[in-house]
């Protein structure tokens, strides 16, 4: 059981009012915000400054870390993932679920073209933002199921401004998971 389990909503506002009065977010524009943010985590699994540290919304849609989506993941009881494949251009990535594999996902830096890499220099030049990709994908199609919502990563970011992006997701491609 996650320490936030047993909270209130009434004691998600008040650490959401902490969160935001602390100034270590500052990605939190009020109370409200990072109360939200810490809503969406627990929902996920996530612990509370998990929660503050990876998610965000923008234009109204869930955006998840790379980090976060990962936990999120590897928390569950059914679903894993690996990589496979693993180049400065590429990455492979197999998700399993009871064991069993249900999908590859690739991407590539081709699919980053356009794309913003707010991770730039972190393990290689797109590295992380690779990951991003292919971790988002392989979610949606094999484990629909873990996030519940529409949601993004910023990797999948089509402008550097994040407050035009949504109508810019870049589609997605995946190889046909088996169920």
């Amino acid at each position: 059981m996650l320490p936030s389990e047993g909270l209130r909503l009434t004691d998600y506002r008040l650490l959401g009012e902490i969160c935001y009065l602390s100034d270590a977010f500052s990605d939190c524009p009020s109370p409200a915000y990072a109360a939200a943010k810490l809503l969406a985590g627990r929902d996920l699994g996530l612990k509370p400054i998990e929660a503050m540290l990876g998610l965000s919304f923008v234009a109204g849609r869930l955006v998840i870390n790379v980090s976060s989506l990962s936990a999120v993941v590897a928390r569950s009881r059914h679903y894993a993932f690996c990589i496979t494949q693993q180049a400065d251009n590429e990455i492979g990535l197999e998700f399993t679920k009871n064991g069993e594999v249900v999908g590859i996902s690739t991407a590539s830096n081709a699919d980053l073209i356009g794309v913003s890499t707010p991770c730039q220099n972190i393990s290689g030049p797109d590295s992380r933002a690779l990951l991003s990709l292919a971790l988002a994908r392989g979610v949606r199609a094999c484990c629909p199921d873990l996030i519940g919502v529409d949601f993004c990563v910023e990797g999948e970011l089509a402008h550097s401004d994040r407050d035009a992006w949504d109508e810019d997701i870049i589609d997605v491609d995946f190889e046909i998971c088996r169920d």
